[in-house]
């Protein structure tokens, strides 16, 4: 099997700072719910994506939630995570006998940005599969490191302006 490239930069470590990240369905589908004069109507995938946003930060102290936005086909979300609280350093764990080898080196392959994102996916698909809702992922996901308070507040413009502009959007009539 061919490794596949990893699309994060090479350069951070994706342990703290803020991130910009974009969650997009597989095929574009609609799962979320649908927009409707100016407001988003949550289908039952919708809720349990806003619900779980929402726990974000109790089950990732270190993690905190800036903004986000739930859409019918995608999920945007600015996060900050502290890199002070952090449980310990991804880089900087000491290995002590074999079974902790294998435990760390499993550890060093994923940031703590994926791991937040994967928990995430991963919990919104079982909690609608286990209801019966087909629900689908597109694979990875989007993120964009965020270096200056400029950036962040043109990110939040248009997080807070997505619902609104959602009719110039280029995926408005895509997986519907």
């Amino acid at each position: 099997m061919q490794k596949r490239k990893s699309p994060r930069v090479k350069w951070s470590e994706y342990a703290g700072g803020l991130y910009f990240i974009t969650l997009v369905t597989k095929d574009r589908c609609h799962y979320f719910g649908k927009i409707c004069d100016g407001n988003i109507l949550y289908y039952l995938s919708g809720k349990v994506a806003k619900s779980t946003i929402n726990q974000i930060e109790t089950i990732f102290p270190y993690c905190k939630l800036i903004n986000s936005v739930v859409m019918p086909n995608h999920i945007h979300m600015v996060l900050y995570i502290d890199e002070n609280k952090l449980p310990y350093s991804k880089r900087k764990l000491n290995i002590v006998n074999d079974e902790t080898i294998i435990i760390n080196k499993a550890t060093l392959c994923i940031s703590w940005l994926s791991h937040i994102i994967g928990h995430f996916k991963s919990y919104i698909t079982r909690c609608l599969h286990e209801q019966g809702k087909e629900f689908y992922w597109q694979q990875r996901y989007h993120d964009h490191i965020i270096r200056n308070t400029e950036e962040l507040e043109m990110i939040n413009n248009y997080i807070n302006n997505n619902i609104t502009n959602w009719i110039t959007d280029c995926f408005y009539n895509q997986g519907v």
